[in-house]
């Protein structure tokens, strides 16, 4: 991955101060942020493959050429008014509170795109595991409360639609499974009394 900033007219779309870094690099497709912390993905001629605010977060491709998107969330909009930590928590907090506020900007939704834009799970799932670095065949969606397996190779789901919690002895073990499975270890055990928002996440 490079942190080069790079400003540049794009093809197919204008931008003020189209001032970008590239995030990661596949083939000849790159995962881009723009300075006002917007993403879109790009190949190497500079055309537009997902265009810069269709999500709000888009993660690396995969040996497969997939990658996990995430629609806006409120704190995307909150930082990106570039006030202090406080006031982004004061933000958030507000927005939460509303009753006026689109659902999907509270629990956003999850899905997977190739390298062409196309959307091969459509973003409509709670949550999609971590598959990027992790030379896995599948990963998993879940939407509510119930978990499908994705294959990575073949692109479709393959399991049936039984939920999973079947399988588990309590809703405990079954939100510990789950929050490995989201955070990659990187954040010790989970929290007693955690929620199942994982918005920390990015």
């Amino acid at each position: 991955m490079t942190n080069n900033l790079y400003t540049n007219s794009i093809n197919n779309q204008t931008f003020m101060d189209a001032k970008y870094r590239i995030k990661s690099k596949y083939k000849n497709v790159s995962v881009i942020q723009r300075n006002d912390l917007e993403w879109a993905v790009i190949d190497d001629n500079k055309n537009i493959i997902v265009p810069f605010g269709k999500y709000g977060w888009i993660e690396g491709f995969d040996e497969n050429g997939l990658s996990r998107v995430r629609t806006e969330k409120i704190k995307d909009i909150a930082i990106q008014l570039e006030t202090s930590d406080e006031e982004v928590e004061w933000i958030i907090g507000t927005i939460l509170n509303s009753q006026d506020v689109n659902e999907e900007l509270k629990y956003p939704k999850w899905g997977i795109i190739d390298v062409n834009g196309k959307e091969v799970l459509p973003v409509e799932y709670d949550s999609v595991w971590k598959f990027f670095n992790k030379n896995r065949k599948t990963t998993f969606a879940e939407k509510q409360g119930i978990r499908y397996e994705f294959s990575l190779e073949f692109q479709c789901i393959i399991s049936d639609t039984v939920s999973e919690r079947q399988h588990y002895n309590n809703d405990y073990d079954y939100k510990s499974d789950s929050w490995y499975a989201m955070t990659d270890g990187m954040y010790g055990d989970m929290p007693d009394g955690f929620d199942g928002d994982y918005d920390f996440l990015g």
